[in-house]
């Protein structure tokens, strides 16, 4: 059985003891964790401790670290450029995208966009970190804020792979531009 994994931003270690609250506590609190469970926890920065459950109490779990390491970064930087789209689609997309691998997500407005950006980056980061824990990927992909096509286009990668509609109509086939780095 796979172990449950917990995010902590900044997790502090006191005397091989990590103390989770919050959010993280509530999950494992009602998710019944059990004293000696094992738990990953991890940074989104690719810091991850494996820890055996002490206690968990009404305000509090304390986990005793037995193990830590660190997971290399990814071989590959994947950026998925993405429109503002209904706000369910994009961030059911934003799931997605952390449990494929991508490491950079630049939201851009585009002619067809419904949505306005606003500011919904923490709920955008808490989907980004449930999806993490999920597939078991320790780095956290950055979300930018939200550009225009173009910015998104003069983005500087080896490849691009661009999927978009052509005269207005549904989304039938995608295309390779390949341009060299400058």
């Amino acid at each position: 059985m796979a172990l449950r994994s917990v995010y902590l931003d900044v997790p502090s270690v006191e005397d091989e003891r990590l103390h989770l609250t919050g959010d993280e506590h509530r999950h494992l609190a009602v998710a019944r964790a059990e004293q000696h469970e094992l738990i990953e926890v991890f940074d989104g920065k690719g810091h991850v401790w494996t820890a055996a459950i002490e206690s968990v109490s009404k305000r509090e779990t304390i986990a005793r670290v037995t193990a830590s390491r660190i997971v290399p970064l990814p071989s590959l930087e994947l950026i998925l450029g993405m429109a503002m789209i209904r706000i369910a689609a994009f961030e059911m997309t934003l799931e997605k995208a952390v449990e494929v691998g991508v490491t950079r997500i630049v939201p851009f407005t585009a002619t067809r966009s419904n949505v306005i950006p606003g500011n919904r980056r923490e709920r955008w980061t808490r989907i980004l970190i449930e999806a993490a824990k999920q597939s078991k990927h320790y780095y956290l992909p950055k979300i930018d804020a939200a550009v225009s096509y173009a910015e998104v286009l003069s983005i500087q990668a080896s490849s691009k792979i661009i999927f978009a509609e052509r005269g207005g109509g549904p989304l039938k086939a995608g295309w390779l531009a390949r341009r060299p780095c400058i």
